[in-house]
């Protein structure tokens, strides 16, 4: 089996890249191939290639980063089937390994290179895109872009890049005109939402516990929407919403709409933005599909 590391050079935990970097260069008895990104989406164009030419043999290829090269990893290797998928979450969000108990499971990298492989479930996205963790629209969408804003800028540092996003996505995110359907049911039918998500993993936006029943092999997604409220009732539900108690707790239940589906829908009568594992797209419809098993990802034991 050929490893592929696939490791972005700017990932957010200082000296991670380096260690990593050096111990490849002194493990001469697995076949290990490095690749350093260099610009946002490369990874995708990359690893597609390699599998492409590499049709006849067997690849790991694992992302080193956060959770924005997990998910160009994933888009680049979808669809080979001699190709399977593992992480080094070195970066500044690493949400999907917190559905395996958390970041350090996958760093000790002999434990990495020796794990076996589990089928998981993939997002897909109007047949053309990917996620591995969760989809999401409305609020959240709001922070990340934000927040990507933020990261582009000198001397903010990624942390508080997300408390700048988050803060300014409150005055122009609470908001959103859309349909959200499940199964044919519209869950906001008037038509707005302050959040919805729709996930395979735990966690996002590297606090909310949205979706604690979640199992990322069972091919359903786990749905939450959330009718636009005021920013008041927003602050007073939040913690609860971040702790993963709002399935549980009573007090979500007339602002809040649970499921569990294999395909949604989301339509609207202009352009909105959606969030895939931190990346963005904008579209007025979107049909969001869980392909149940469609990819093998690797697990070291504990």
């Amino acid at each position: 089996m050929k490893h592929i590391f696939i490791i972005n050079p700017s990932a957010g935990v200082k000296g991670s890249v380096s260690k990593l970097l050096s111990y490849l260069e002194e493990r001469k008895d697995a076949d290990c191939i490095t690749h350093l990104t260099q610009a946002p989406k490369e990874a995708i164009s990359f690893v597609r290639a390699f599998c492409e030419s590499h049709k006849d043999e067997r690849l790991r290829f694992y992302a080193c980063g956060g959770d924005g090269t997990l998910n160009e990893v994933l888009n680049g290797m979808i669809g080979y089937d001699n190709a399977s998928l593992a992480v080094y979450p070195c970066g500044s969000g690493n949400d999907y390994v917190k559905y395996y108990g958390g970041k350090e499971r996958f760093l000790d990298i002999e434990k990495l290179i020796s794990a076996g492989e589990v089928p998981i479930d993939v997002i897909s996205v109007n047949d053309i895109v990917y996620a591995i963790n969760e989809v999401d629209v409305g609020l959240s969408t709001a922070v990340c872009q934000k927040m990507l804003s933020f990261k582009r800028k000198p001397f903010i540092r990624p942390k508080a890049a997300y408390i700048l996003g988050t803060g300014a996505a409150l005055f122009t995110g609470m908001k959103t005109k859309c349909t959200v359907y499940c199964n044919g049911e519209a869950l906001n039918p008037n038509d707005e939402l302050i959040l919805g998500t729709f996930s395979n993993g735990i966690s996002v936006g590297s606090t909310f516990l949205c979706a604690p029943r979640s199992k990322n092999d069972d091919g359903l997604l786990e749905c939450c929407v959330f009718r636009a409220v005021g920013l008041g009732i927003f602050a007073a539900l939040a913690g609860g919403f971040m702790k993963g108690r709002h399935l549980d707790d009573p007090r979500y239940y007339k602002y809040m709409q649970y499921r569990q589906a294999e395909e949604i829908i989301i339509k609207a009568s202009s352009p909105i933005d959606l969030g895939m594992d931190g990346e963005i797209i904008k579209d007025t419809e979107f049909r969001i599909k869980n392909l149940k098993g469609a990819v093998r990802f690797a697990v070291p034991e504990y």
